[in-house]
């Protein structure tokens, strides 16, 4: 899938925009319809009922034949030929001016009507329309400019500390040699921890954009998730929590790109022992539903306020999303556009969980 992520989104919004345009446009047509047809069957009922019965006096009165039919259309030619008559005019001409008269009583009239209704209703639309997509623009360069504050602080903080640190050596301040080695030691730990942000960074820019693609291939499900599972649990040990796993134990053949969806399953394990304190419960399950698979990392944890679908958001802040223990807001967003990646598979918040606060699930299609 060359698309980016963001390229995709783009193309649904604009499909769904398209499609709520059609539907308003169809949905105002067919209310201006209705409403010429109801004025046109008002206009009927008048002609029979009131009109009907004064012109055939005007009628008898001019000293013209027959009698009024009684329909719309009977009433008004009836009411052209009175006052054509009375003003004496020719055969040929009066013909073309009835004609006239008909055409825009019945066609021009109620067009010019529906259509200006019509322009009216769209255009006030249209204002709210763009008026909603200017908060939602506004909105976005809020939380956006807001992330890119903060971590340009998470940047700043460790490139202090190795300046610091390393000019303290170079200027043989620190001449004793435990000291420097603690000195080297931070300055190695602040490296280390500037390069993952700078590398997170890159991922997320990397991850969807033009020319990146997935590296599909079957593998076992089932075998990923309790390797990644193990592979934390000393982990969740130090932090006071336990961690099951509750996965059939006969393969689950999936064709995916493996090394990312296990990025996918350990972002979602260090989010949940990051973000939870001493004593959570966490839970790697996988749970059949009728054409698909739920993959779920739950815990019994804080339960997230706000927005669930804006924790995937890009300049996203919460307490799941970036916190001051070292998140950064991205990795859920990176983890998202991984699944999306993956047709068909679908990355969401569920809170409760059965007897869990919350759980991050991935429905994958059989």
């Amino acid at each position: 899938m060359r698309a980016t992520n963001e390229k995709r989104k783009e193309k649904m919004r604009s499909i769904q925009t398209g499609s709520d345009i059609l539907f308003f446009l169809v949905g105002r047509l067919v209310a201006v319809v209705l409403l010429i047809l109801a004025c046109e069957a008002l206009m009927a009922a008048l002609a029979a009922r009131v009109v009907a019965p004064r012109l055939q006096v005007l009628s008898d009165a001019a000293g013209m034949t027959g009698s009024v039919t009684g329909d719309l259309l009977g009433v008004m030619q009836l009411l052209v030929r009175i006052v054509l008559f009375r003003q004496s005019l020719t055969g040929p001409v009066r013909d073309l001016v009835l004609m006239a008269v008909l055409m825009i009583l019945f066609f021009l009239v109620p067009i010019f009507a529906g259509v200006f209704l019509f322009a009216s209703m769209t255009s006030s639309w249209i204002r709210e329309d763009r008026a909603m997509r200017e908060k939602e623009h506004e909105a976005y360069d809020r939380r956006k400019n807001l992330l890119l504050s903060d971590m340009a602080h998470d940047l700043r903080t460790p490139i202090q500390t190795i300046e610091g640190y390393s000019k303290a050596l170079s200027d043989g301040i620190v001449t004793d040699p435990e000291k420097q080695k603690e000195y080297l030691t931070a300055i190695e730990a602040k490296s280390v921890k500037l390069s993952s942000l700078i590398n997170l960074l890159f991922d997320y820019v990397k991850v969807g954009s033009e020319g990146y693609h997935l590296n599909p291939a079957p593998a076992d499900f089932h075998e990923l998730l309790r390797s990644e599972a193990a592979s934390q649990y000393t982990d969740f040990e130090e932090a006071g929590q336990s961690l099951e796993v509750t996965i059939p134990d006969d393969p689950w053949i999936v064709t995916m790109d493996e090394a990312q969806v296990r990025r996918v399953i350990s972002n979602l394990l260090v989010n949940a022992r990051r973000h939870n304190g001493p004593g959570t419960k966490v839970l790697v399950c996988v749970l059949p539903r009728a054409g698909l698979h739920e993959v779920c990392v739950a815990d019994s944890g804080t339960a997230i306020e706000g927005d669930p679908a804006a924790l995937f958001e890009p300049f996203a802040r919460g307490d799941a999303a970036r916190t001051s223990d070292g998140g950064t807001g991205l990795g859920l967003s990176i983890a998202k556009k991984i699944v999306e990646m993956h047709e068909g598979w679908s990355l969401s918040l569920v809170q409760p969980f059965g007897d869990y606060t919350k759980a991050f699930v991935i429905r994958v299609p059989d």
